[in-house]
């Protein structure tokens, strides 16, 4: 079973039994999703930002950190929504983490699914990140 999110900004799937959070909206934050599970211990978080602002992907603030932190995160660029975005890994003892970020019309759109083990993080990232569709 999944769920399916469908806002004004994004729509895209996750696994069902992830537990749906109220996520807090601000000015910049156009559209925000996160999401938890207990077993395995997942985190899915996904957002849309305004990023009128910014010129590249790599301007936004959650991608220049894991840009400046390469000893902990490999980047490699790859498509998200038919675009193409940076992709994140990160597999250390106190954590795994795998993002992706996309710059598009003026929007920074995120996902960060992040757990304890490679393969689980990988798979549920890979689930929300082909079934993700841009609302313009």
């Amino acid at each position: 079973m999944e769920g399916v999110y469908s806002g004004r900004e994004i729509s895209f799937s996750y696994p069902g039994d992830l537990i749906v959070q109220k996520s807090a909206q601000s000015a910049r934050v156009l559209e925000s999703f996160q999401g938890s599970m207990s077993s395995p211990r997942i985190v899915v978080a996904v957002q849309v930002v305004d990023a009128s602002d910014l010129q590249k992907i790599e301007e936004y603030s959650a991608v220049a950190v894991r840009q400046n932190q390469k000893e902990v995160y490999k980047m490699q660029r790859g498509e998200l929504a038919f675009d193409e975005s940076l992709i994140f890994t990160k597999d250390t003892d106190e954590g795994v983490e795998k993002s992706a970020f996309l710059l598009k019309a003026g929007k920074a759109y995120s996902i960060v699914v992040s757990g304890y083990h490679l393969e689980e993080v990988e798979g549920i990232f890979e689930k929300v990140e082909i079934s993700i569709k841009l609302i313009e």
